[in-house]
């Protein structure tokens, strides 16, 4: 992607006739958080900035604060800081009138307060490494979801207790399902092509209102922008046709958790792909398993950042296709790392390890950053895992076995010299901050479950 200069920029909002423009932020949480400008102060901070206050990258979701000890004095003064208009890329927005439905992200400026935080910052960090060593990394996301026959205030009002959702049973890939919601889809399909977020494939999944859709595969952030838009305007999509979209790790015991699983490989600087070696018996270039060795090496201290919240930890139990160890197989799903494609163009990993709540921009930054570690340190993997993964049971060796709870992952994530190493001491310190907060106000918290079990007999 190309930088737009003032004079481009001028003339597209001369050509678009606005009055105004958006711009937003994406916070820790993955959230997109917007200021509409009008466009003589758009203009007026072009080129030296926004103000934006970086409490926000420490507000959990309902902008409940949670702000980790390293910000908890009196001497952080919650002030703005500078952020930067990134003019590499324009989006246009749906349902906004013509003349202010243009969109640019933001981004901390380099050096201010939030910059060593804002995830956009930390994803072009381990990007800027890769590209250093040759190494152009092509993403692509698929989300699960849940959608519910609800509102947001029906759910409010039924304390979020006997949700109806859309379908009252499995329909894995079920045409007639499609055919009888081909409106919705269509609708949701015309949302993401205003948004240039090409979507590859949509289909339901195996479980009552469950779903999928994938997202194309794109270079550079793009991808990691793709996701954070996709999320923001499905869920708005469901609200305006009165229903409600979820990306919850996992809503009820009873099903599956919802996923974010990652598809990637890597390019030269040609444009040539690097994972494919016809002369491997699994096909894998030496560049390919060490990129495997890396994140299988990484992924259970890096865990934190692809399962963000105390309920992401509610996915990790056996039989529901979700990873409990970092193990890889050659196309299988019940592996952390899944390997695919049999050619040059079709050769990637499939990461299945995050959940649909983890933030795109620190799930790909993981990836690519662990990946891209191991090929510079020359990792080898394991040997890959045939059959299903869940039976090997006390097999897992204890390095590839993940944290046991949420607790266990920030301590190891918080503790993990590698992520320091990766991502930036202050990153590492705030984000495992932040999610102790999370933590700790849940620990407090008493569930209808403990009543209903301590309440008479205790």
């Amino acid at each position: 992607m190309c930088t737009m200069d003032r004079a481009e920029i001028t003339a597209l909002l001369r050509d678009e006739n606005a009055r105004y423009v958006n711009v937003g932020l994406v916070d820790l949480q993955g959230q997109l958080r917007a200021k509409m400008l009008s466009v003589d102060r758009f203009l007026s901070v072009l080129d030296s900035g926004i103000g934006w206050i970086p409490l926000v990258h420490m507000l959990d979701f309902h902008d409940i604060a949670q702000i980790p000890s390293a910000l908890d004095d009196p001497s952080y003064g919650f002030g703005d800081s500078v952020c930067r208009i990134d003019t590499h890329e324009v989006r246009t927005l749906p349902w906004e009138p013509a003349d202010s439905r243009l969109f640019f992200f933001v981004e901390f400026e380099d050096g201010a307060p939030g910059a060593g935080y804002d995830c956009r910052r930390v994803y072009k960090r381990a990007l800027a490494k890769a590209c250093a060593l040759g190494l152009h990394p092509k993403q692509g996301l698929e989300y699960e979801f849940r959608l519910f026959r609800e509102t947001p205030s029906s759910a409010h009002a039924k304390g979020y207790r006997n949700l109806e959702l859309i379908t009252q049973s499995p329909c894995l890939q079920s045409l007639k399902e499609q055919a009888t919601h081909a409106e919705l889809l269509a609708g949701l399909r015309e949302v993401m092509h205003q948004l240039d977020v090409p979507i590859n494939m949509l289909h339901w999944e195996h479980g009552a209102g469950f779903g999928e859709i994938s997202l194309d595969a794109t270079q550079g952030i793009k991808a990691a922008n793709d996701g954070a838009l996709f999320k923001t305007y499905t869920k708005a999509y469901a609200q305006r046709q009165d229903l409600l979209m979820s990306f919850m790790a996992r809503y009820s015991a009873d099903m599956d958790g919802s996923s974010s699983h990652i598809h990637l490989s890597l390019l030269d600087r040609a444009g040539r792909p690097l994972f494919f070696d016809p002369a491997d018996e699994q096909g894998m270039s030496e560049r390919m398993r060490h990129f495997v060795g890396g994140l299988q090496h990484l992924l259970p201290e890096l865990l934190l950042m692809l399962a963000p919240n105390i309920n992401s930890f509610k996915r990790f139990v056996p039989g529901i296709f979700t990873p409990l160890s970092a193990n890889w197989g050659i196309d299988n799903r019940t592996c952390a790392i899944r390997v695919l494609g049999t050619s040059a163009e079709s050769k990637r990993l499939e990461c299945r390890v995050p959940g649909a709540d983890a933030n795109p921009y620190l799930a790909l930054a993981c990836v690519l950053g662990a990946g891209v570690w191991g090929i510079e340190e020359e990792i080898e993997p394991s040997a890959p895992v045939y059959g299903n993964s869940y039976q090997h049971g006390g097999a897992v060796p204890e390095r590839e076995r993940f944290p046991a709870n949420f607790r266990d992952a920030i301590r190891r994530f918080e503790a993990s010299k590698i992520a320091r190493q990766l991502f930036g001491d202050e990153f590492v310190t705030y984000f495992a901050g932040f999610r102790r907060r999370q933590d700790q106000e849940f620990s407090r918290m008493v569930s209808d479950l403990e009543i209903e079990r301590f309440l008479e007999l205790a």
